[in-house]
């Protein structure tokens, strides 16, 4: 915890954003007197509003938003206060606030043995640094009254006026002077709180089921009520503690009761679990034994399928030998077929080939295959697509120069006929000229005219204002015409007047029909020429994008280019008919060699010649022979000779050789399913033997269950047993539980009642000291006399004729001159001894309160501001005398800070700032050097 400090002054105050004060502002405070002047209105009092903010965290005045510089764009103002002790210790109050009411608040001290001067965060925030404030300033007994600080602080700080009041008010002879000494002293409640004692009372609520309420107030006869109360209260809490243990040893006794149940419980459950062990074997031999039937069917099923399987084996052996036999009649049959299909095949291709070779052969040397000849059928059809495409495009072209003249065609006649619906004598004038030139001229006419009307309408609107101000002119002039300088009488002023009205009214009728004529003109411009939709603009448009297209093209010359292109076409389908002639002869020869390759044989020939042609006849024969050789030898001799017949032999002899394959595959399978078949029957046969020999755990399994039913049974009325003392425990528990809540209750009412007892006795004790001693009367005395000493010390330290006081208890003063015995009352002194008289009276209160109440000095500073608020000159220099001699002599507080407009109290200081306030800039403070 932090040293106490005392005997605090200023050191500097640092403002910024606050009130007239934008920019950073900081003042430097020494001891001795200190005077801030300027003009009313320049910012001097925000200082001290600043101070006061720093020590206590609280505005004087408006709110945050207000305090804020206004039109700044900071979003925050801040003061920062610099106070040091007698042993030079310094304390430093930061106070931020941003605009939304946030605060920033810190608190520092650097202790004056540390010479580095490092300042240490103490406290944080608003309430902590609030708090700290109080803690370092005040006794411990002191630092939690926010008012009482306050109070100190009001000492310290005098607002505006508040010395001249003081003065008055102690020359006068009003009792309520007495508030001075009383109101921060705290005696003027000690009355009103003697006075509320004999009314006041305190009623305790809610004591007990036994007693609900009570009222007393502060006399005898409540303390002897509150004592027998007391007493009954107490011989109930002692019954209800007896009932509380009778209850206590029978929750006891059931708990031990509950705890054998349980015992018990706990047995029958460990039988219960033995016996569900042995039934887990039992029915783990149970389920071996499902497993060995389950087995054993699935071992007869097996055996069965095998049994058939065997008997359907047989059979197919003896369909596969059968099939096998066959196979040597196939082959001849396969092998007649082949060579008798080749001796066809041959014999077809033989005869296209004759044919190419006889019907082609001089049509193209190049043509000696399928190949070449389906290059050449390529070429000629994709020559054929091009001539088609570029007829196409020639066609595409005269159609849309066709399309161009008609549409053409259509917008001229539109553009005409738009034309001749024009005025009459707009068209005459272009008679003999083409379309475009008639379109053009006609724009520019119209133009022309709307002009023409513009100037016009231009000309009558100046006109018009020309008459009015003649009419003006005319209306003012006395004595001669200001337009033709005759003799101006009434009937002429009139004449004149009339005259110039009419020639307005005509020239605003001329003026609205040839708006009227420009307005019907415009619309008929827009149509022609400014909409799209106009069939003059949509002819000039056609005209101007299609005009090349209609010079650039010849259709005689494109006509003669498509009949030249049908012509080649012509041509190229008579020579495309030719080739595909030759090409069809090739594939029919081609399909025949495919045959003879799908049948077995192929002929190894590409060119047509007569040399092959001979070759192939040779081949021709000779298949011929050897298809009768193999025919001769099958067992039918009339036999269908065709690729189906091939493929039906072939596919009959391939059965016969999978067959072959099939029949040993067959022959190894029967063996192994025998070997299965026997190996089966001994399984069955041991499964048999183990089904017998597991037949009594049914009834084992059965009487295990029985056991096991009754054990539960057992258990559920034991469960149901111990249910019964956990309620009736749980019962108790709540009636204890409920007993323990009232003795709680009880206990508390006569702590409650104890503590009204004690408190009553101390009330008691209190008015009798009050009547008997008269507290505040001895306290005020007190103060008076404190304040008649520090009075006078302070007034002998001045040049004044009077240099003591004496003070009665009504707070009365009469001043003494020690030297002659001489004595006045304070009404009687004169204005510069009554402004002495209350300086004197501002520094010996603080005195008063800090010995009286603080129990040391807080402060060694002083704050008046603007002390000479409805004083005459005269007071004013009085004042100023009283300040010069305090400070020259060192007397009064060590640190006194002047606040004021008057240029003549500058007289007194040791230090002077002047305060200004720049428009459109805020307050400034500068030092004034001598």
């Amino acid at each position: 915890m932090e040293p106490k400090l005392s005997g605090l002054i200023l050191s500097s105050v640092t403002l910024e954003n606050f009130r007239n004060y934008s920019e950073r502002t900081t003042l430097n405070f020494g001891k001795g007197i200190t005077v801030l002047v300027g003009e009313n209105g320049a910012g001097k009092s925000s200082i001290v509003e600043a101070i006061l903010f720093a020590l206590t965290g609280e505005l004087l005045r408006g709110t945050i938003e207000q305090a804020r510089t206004k039109d700044s764009k900071k979003k925050y103002f801040e003061v920062e206060l610099e106070l040091k002790d007698r042993d030079n210790t310094v304390i430093k109050i930061l106070r931020r606030r941003k605009e939304t009411g946030e605060a920033e608040d810190e608190l520092r001290i650097c202790y004056c043995c540390d010479e580095e001067k490092r300042f240490k965060l103490i406290a944080r925030g608003a309430n902590g640094v609030n708090e700290k404030i109080r803690e370092l300033l005040l006794s411990d007994e002191n630092s939690k009254e926010k008012d009482f600080f306050k109070s100190i602080i009001r000492l310290s700080i005098i607002g505006q006026g508040e010395l001249i009041n003081r003065a008055n008010a102690l020359q006068s002879n009003s009792a309520s002077k007495l508030d001075f000494i009383d109101i921060p002293l705290g005696l003027s409640s000690f009355e009103k709180a003697n006075k509320k004692l004999g009314e006041f009372s305190i009623r305790l609520e809610n004591i007990s089921d036994l007693i609900s309420s009570f009222t007393y107030k502060v006399n005898d006869n409540s303390l002897s009520n509150l004592c027998g109360s007391k007493k009954l209260l107490g011989k109930k809490l002692s019954e209800l503690k007896n009932d509380y243990e009778k209850k206590k040893a029978e929750l006891e006794s059931l708990e031990k009761e509950r705890a054998i149940v349980e015992r018990e419980l706990k047995m029958m459950e460990e039988k219960e679990k033995e016996l569900n062990a042995t039934m887990e074997n039992l029915l783990s031999k149970s389920k071996e034994l499902e497993q060995a039937r389950s087995k054993r069917d699935e071992k007869e099923a097996r055996f069965k399928l095998l049994k058939n399987k065997l008997e359907e084996n047989e059979a197919r052996l003896k369909e596969l030998e059968e099939k096998t036999s066959k196979k040597d009649d196939i082959i001849n049959k396969v092998q007649a077929i082949r060579y008798l299909l080749l001796y066809n095949e041959a014999k077809n291709c033989l005869e296209y080939i004759k044919e190419i070779y006889n019907n082609y052969k001089d049509y193209s040397a190049s043509l000696n295959d399928l190949k070449s000849v389906q290059e050449n059928i390529k070429q000629l059809e994709r020559e054929e697509k091009e001539l088609e495409r570029n007829r196409a495009m020639l066609v595409s072209k005269r159609e849309q120069i066709e399309k161009i003249k008609a549409d053409l065609e259509k917008y001229e006649n539109e553009a005409k006929k738009y034309l001749n619906m024009l005025d009459s004598n707009e068209a005459d004038t272009l008679k003999g000229k083409d379309l475009e030139t008639k379109i053009v001229e006609l724009k520019d006419q119209f133009k022309a005219k709307i002009e023409d009307l513009q100037r016009k309408i231009s000309f009558i609107e100046s006109s018009l204002k020309t008459f009015k101000e003649y009419i003006n002119e005319i209306k003012r002039a006395e004595g001669r015409c200001p337009l033709c300088g005759r003799e101006l009488n009434e009937e002429h002023k009139v004449e004149l007047i009339h005259k110039f009205e009419e020639a307005i009214n005509n020239n605003i009728n001329e003026k609205k029909r040839l708006e009227n004529e420009l307005k019907d003109l415009k619309s008929t411009y827009e149509k022609a020429y400014e909409s799209k939709n106009s069939p003059l603009m949509k002819y000039l448009s056609f005209l101007q994008h299609e005009a090349d297209v209609l010079k650039e093209e010849d259709i005689e010359k494109i006509n003669s280019e498509i009949e030249e292109i049908e012509r080649k076409i012509s041509e190229n389908e008579s020579t495309l008919e030719i080739m595909k002639k030759i090409e069809n002869a090739y594939r029919n020869s081609e399909s025949c060699k495919r045959n003879l390759i799908s049948i077995g044989k192929m002929l190894e020939f590409e060119q047509i010649s007569a040399e092959n042609i001979e070759l192939l006849e040779k081949i021709v024969k000779e298949y011929e022979k050897l298809g009768e050789e193999y025919l001769s030898k099958t067992n039918d001799g009339n036999i269908e000779i065709s690729i189906e017949a091939y493929n039906k032999y072939k596919k009959i002899l391939q059965e016969i050789s999978n067959s072959e394959s099939l029949l040993d595959s067959k022959k190894k399978d029967m063996e192994n399913i025998k070997n299965e078949f026997n190996s089966l029957k001994l399984e069955i046969e041991e499964l048999d033997k183990k089904i017998e020999s597991l037949r009594s755990v049914e009834e084992e399994l059965k009487k295990v269950r029985s056991e096991i039913d009754a054990v539960e049974k057992d258990i559920q009325n034991k469960q149901r047993e111990n249910g019964e003392l956990v309620i009736s425990i749980d019962t108790l528990k709540k009636e204890l539980a409920e007993y323990e809540e009232k003795i709680k209750s009880y206990e508390s009412g006569l702590r409650q009642i104890d503590d009204a007892i004690y408190k009553l006795n101390v009330l008691l004790k209190v008015r009798e000291l009050y009547d008997k001693e008269n507290i505040p009367k001895w306290l005020r005395n007190e103060a008076i006399a404190i304040l008649s000493n520090e009075m006078s010390n302070t007034l002998s330290k001045l040049d004044l004729t009077y240099t003591e006081v004496d003070i009665d208890e009504n707070l009365n003063i009469e001043l003494i001159d020690k030297n002659s015995a001489r004595s006045v009352l304070l009404s009687q002194a004169s204005g510069g001894e009554s402004v002495a008289v209350a300086i004197a009276f501002v520094l010996a209160m603080q005195k008063v309160i800090q010995k009286m109440i603080a129990g040391e000095e807080v402060f060694d500073f002083l704050i008046l501001d603007e002390p000479t608020t409805h004083l005459d000159d005269e007071r004013v220099r009085d004042l100023v005398e009283v300040f010069r001699t305090l400070g020259e002599r060192g007397e009064g507080v060590p640190q006194l800070i002047i606040v004021t407009h008057d240029e003549q109290l500058k007289e007194a200081g040791d230090a002077i700032y002047e305060v200004k306030k720049i428009p459109g800039k805020g307050s400034f403070v500068s030092e004034v050097l001598e």
